[in-house]
C-alpha cells in the first residue's frame, strides 16, 4: 500500500516537516525517537514510543484557502527493516477504507482536524501472521469507533495482533495526520484491503485496485497554513 509513492530516501530527507508541525523542542523529541528505533526495537521500546509520541506537542495550524480535494500523502522518511515516516490529509468526507498493517506496529498522530477509526482483528486459525489472500472471507472482532482528535494531543498504537485492521474517515473537516510505521512495507508487510461482506462479523479481502483510492502526492503548502 502507498509504496509507489514512497520510494527509497536518504534518511535525511523532508525532516524539515518536522519543524513545521512540531515546536521546536517536540521536533527534537521526534528525531531522538527516530534515533531510538535505528538502535534498537521491541516490545518495552514500542510502548515507550506511543507514550513520547502522545506528548509531543504540535503548532497550531489551519486549513488553507486551497486545500486539495483528493487524499493527499507526504513522504517524510524510510529506512528499510526500520520504519516509514509520513503524513496523511483527508479532505472533507473522505475515507481510507478499510486495511490491515501485518506484523506491523503504527504510531498516528492527528496534527490538524479530527479523524473517525474504527478498528477491528481478522480471526483465524494462524494469527496474524497468516498471508491474507484476495477474493477470501474471514470472521472478525467486535468493532470500535472512536474519534481521533488533534485537540486530544494523544496518539493511537496499531499492534500487530490489536487494532490492526482499521478504517479513517473525516466527515465535513479535513484532517491531517502522522503515520510512523515499522517495520516499513515490503514484500512480508504488504497491507491488504477489506470490504464488509453480507453476513455481520464478516470482511472479504480485496484487491488495492478494487478500492479505487484517489490520491496524490502533496506538499505541506497545499495542505495548512500556520496561525
Amino acid at each position: 500500500m502507498f509504496r509507489w509513492l514512497c520510494p527509497r530516501r536518504k534518511s535525511s530527507r523532508n525532516l524539515s516537516i518536522l519543524s513545521q508541525v512540531f515546536t521546536p523542542e517536540s521536533a527534537i523529541q521526534f528525531e531522538t525517537m527516530i534515533e531510538d528505533i535505528r538502535a534498537n526495537i521491541d516490545n518495552q521500546l514500542i510502548e515507550s514510543l506511543a507514550n513520547r509520541f502522545s506528548s509531543l506537542k504540535c503548532v497550531p495550524l489551519s486549513l488553507s484557502a486551497q486545500f486539495p480535494s483528493k487524499i493527499g500523502y507526504i513522504p517524510i522518511m524510510e529506512e528499510a527493516k526500520k520504519f516509514n515516516l509520513c503524513m496523511f490529509y483527508l479532505p472533507p468526507n473522505s475515507v481510507l477504507p478499510f486495511h490491515n498493517h501485518p506484523n506491523q506496529h503504527v504510531l498516528l498522530k492527528v496534527v490538524l482536524g479530527h479523524l473517525d477509526m474504527t478498528s477491528f482483528d481478522i480471526i483465524n486459525d494462524s494469527s496474524h501472521h497468516e498471508v491474507v489472500h484476495v477474493g477470501k472471507e474471514y470472521p472478525t472482532t467486535s468493532r470500535t469507533t472512536e474519534i481521533v482528535s488533534s485537540r486530544d494531543e494523544g496518539a493511537k498504537i496499531v499492534y500487530p495482533n490489536r487494532r490492526n485492521v482499521h478504517r479513517i474517515s473525516t466527515k465535513s473537516e479535513g484532517a491531517l495526520f502522522m503515520d510512523f510505521v515499522f517495520p516499513p512495507y515490503d514484500h512480508d508487510h504488504s497491507i491488504a484491503y477489506f470490504e464488509d461482506t453480507k453476513e455481520e462479523g464478516r470482511v472479504k479481502a480485496v484487491s488495492e485496485r478494487d478500492v479505487c483510492l484517489d490520491m496524490q502526492l502533496v506538499s505541506l503548502s497545499e495542505i495548512f497554513q500556520h496561525n
